[in-house]
């Protein structure tokens, strides 16, 4: 996995002190543009048993990334209403 550079990592930290504690991750990792390292690829759990054994890994998912998802599509009705928001997002045309 690719270090974020501490700048952008304590740009994150909030009063308690841990990164990203509000939910704002996704985001960071968008603004960042680390998505194509960090959002794809297999997604593992774990369950955790007693504190002297060992964690049991589960395969989750496999995630992917397109570049275009950086970016919302505009919606078809915002659109209609407005047709100057065109041309598309990149990849969503």
């Amino acid at each position: 996995m690719d270090m974020i550079p501490l700048e952008s990592w304590a740009s994150s930290l909030s009063n308690t002190g841990s990164p990203s504690p509000t939910g704002r991750r996704y985001f960071d990792i968008i603004r960042w543009r680390i998505a194509d390292k960090v959002k794809k690829g297999k997604v593992y759990g774990a369950r955790l048993k007693a504190v002297n054994e060992n964690m049991d890994h589960k395969y989750v998912e496999e995630r992917f990334w397109d570049d275009k998802m950086y970016l919302f599509p505009v919606p078809q009705e915002a659109v209609d209403n407005n047709p100057n928001l065109l041309p598309q997002n990149k990849g969503w045309e």
